[in-house]
């Protein structure tokens, strides 16, 4: 990934391996003129001719191999540089003093604030659990209801005992 970031900002692309690289204008290969003179009878190439085309060609793709394997290690090189400046920043911003009084001013702001869900939480648990025993509870009507309904038994009780 980040080589083919690397390979987007770099202007400088390597050049392409090819099967068979292109000869330049001052090049002995008959093949170059084919075209050009139609009028010309063309001469075959001698068995020399081909070896030294040969060998340049293979003089070229090495080059070429060359350049390649260098721009591969010039962009593995600056990947491994841009890790190595992150991790510095990352440890630098560690060791900051501003940096450590800030991380630990919001460990404690969050602390404070976990505590204070916490105690709300707590708060709404024990008004849960009033609301309960209050629903379970007679009203106060009911009660004193109750209550003269006791003592009228009572006192029917204890006229009959009389």
């Amino acid at each position: 990934e980040q080589l083919a970031q690397l390979r987007q900002q770099n202007p400088r692309t390597p050049p392409r391996l090819s099967e068979s690289p292109t000869m330049g204008m001052n090049s002995r290969s008959p093949c170059l003129y084919t075209g050009v003179y139609d009028d010309v009878i063309q001469a075959k190439p001698t068995v020399s001719s081909n070896l030294r085309d040969s060998a340049t060609r293979q003089r070229i793709l090495q080059e070429k191999k060359k350049v390649q394997i260098e721009y591969e290690k010039d962009l593995s090189n600056k990947v491994k540089e841009l890790e190595i400046r992150k991790s510095i920043a990352e440890k630098s911003k560690a060791l900051d003093p501003t940096n450590t009084v800030k991380i630990a001013t919001q460990q404690k702001l969050k602390e404070k604030i976990a505590q204070q869900k916490q105690k709300e939480m707590e708060y709404k648990e024990k008004l849960d659990e009033m609301k309960e025993r209050l629903k379970e509870r007679p009203f106060l009507f009911e009660r004193i209801s109750m209550e003269t309904a006791r003592l009228s038994a009572d006192k029917s009780v204890q006229k009959s005992f009389t």
